[in-house]
């Protein structure tokens, strides 16, 4: 791959040279088009130019070395992968994105981390919010008739527009927002995921009676009853538990998708409504912090919603067991950084008409601004008669 280099200073000569890119480079063979040199391969695309300037601004700003690879237009922006020189890509963009976004003067910006080098990162310049252009977009799953838990859930958009599916089984969800920010729809998205396939087991807790339309699919339902949450939750753990006795007799490290189909028994998924109103009540939260912690290699998924993330009620441990983490608005950046656990992005930021847009975290990468798809309320009533057809007994 072409790459080429900028920093905090300007050399010529031949070879890899370092290019100041804050003003057009003049061409030597006396056309207008503006070209930079990218290793002996010339490029006279305006949004390289534009890339180049703002980098090499930001470059000098904070001392880096980096190489530029591919630049290329997208939907929504500009896009650019750049690898910086003896520095983490994560902790430099982490700490100033907010200013390196400013330097190129776009409405946003965002980066994801290469998983192999972490040195290396691609930067989203977003001119055109594709978010706010797709509101209320339909649910996929919306008129299946049966889904599989095991199969990633089309959850909504990124800022290029690009869809976003994500994984659940072995993974536990957390979705945080004010009343009417859209963490329940999310929810709603798993919920009728497990709700549609025959071989997993659903039980609900269910604080705000948010989630009612599902009781009658739920093998447990409970609302405010604390005494039938913690025997719900007991029993739960007690399923992990015999789950993984069986598992160890098949040498497996995880309840995986072939063991579901020998022994017939699918994943759990355990969704709960307004999850601080547990958690206040210690016999609940001692059960659900065991459940978060070792449950995920049993095919036991935990989703959970809350309004107003504090420390005093999901702490880092707690959180840091919930690998995806969807964080709609929310009142104030400090709940934004106890949802996310970073202050690279403030959710608190979104503004309130924007329904369904929010910030996703998933294991191990920067959180990135998104907008999950919408089930209406009654499209999830639909979807509730069409799981209560004939289900095998688990």
């Amino acid at each position: 791959m072409a790459h080429s280099f900028v920093s905090a200073r300007t050399k010529s000569g031949s070879g890899n040279s370092f290019i100041d890119a804050r003003m057009p480079q003049q061409p030597k063979n006396g056309s207008k088009k503006p070209e930079v040199r990218v290793r002996g391969r010339r490029v006279g695309s305006a949004a390289r130019m534009r890339f180049m300037r703002g980098w090499t601004v930001a470059c000098k700003r904070y001392g880096w070395s980096s190489s530029v690879g591919k630049i290329r237009r997208t939907e929504s922006g500009i896009e650019a992968r750049v690898s910086f020189v003896h520095r983490n890509a994560d902790l430099e963009l982490g700490k100033t994105l907010d200013d390196v976004r400013g330097i190129f003067g776009v409405p946003s910006m965002s980066y994801a981390l290469d998983p192999k080098h972490s040195s290396r990162a691609t930067l989203s310049l977003i001119e055109r919010d594709l978010l706010l252009e797709r509101e209320g977009a339909l649910w996929p799953g919306i008129d299946a008739s049966s889904l599989s838990l095991w199969d990633p859930i089309d959850f909504g958009i990124d800022q290029l527009g690009q869809p976003i599916r994500l994984s659940v089984v072995g993974h536990h969800a957390l979705f945080a927002g004010e009343t009417g920010a859209g963490k329940t729809a999310a929810q709603n998205m798993v919920i009728a995921t497990a709700a549609l396939d025959p071989t997993t087991r659903l039980f609900v807790l269910d604080a705000n009676e948010m989630l009612w339309g599902w009781e009658a699919v739920a093998e447990r339902y409970v609302i405010d009853d604390m005494k039938a949450a913690a025997e719900m939750l007991d029993f739960v753990l007690s399923e992990h538990e015999r789950r993984n006795k069986v598992r160890r007799r098949h040498g497996l490290d995880k309840w995986s998708r072939e063991l579901a189909d020998e022994t017939g028994e699918g994943p759990i998924v355990l969704a709960i409504d307004e999850a601080p109103e547990y958690l206040r009540n210690k016999a609940c939260q001692d059960v659900l912090r065991r459940i978060a912690a070792r449950a995920r290699i049993s095919a036991i998924h935990t989703n959970i919603t809350m309004q107003s993330p504090n420390a005093t009620i999901i702490d880092t441990t707690l959180r840091n067991n919930f690998g995806l983490r969807a964080v709609f608005r929310v009142a104030d950046s400090s709940a934004s950084k106890v949802a996310l656990g970073t202050s690279a992005v403030d959710a608190s930021t979104i503004e309130r008409e924007h329904r369904g847009v929010c910030y996703l975290h998933r294991d191990g990468l920067v959180p990135t601004r998104m907008r999950t798809f919408y089930p209406t309320p009654e499209q999830v009533r639909e979807l509730c008669s069409r799981a209560l057809a004939p289900r095998p007994a688990p």
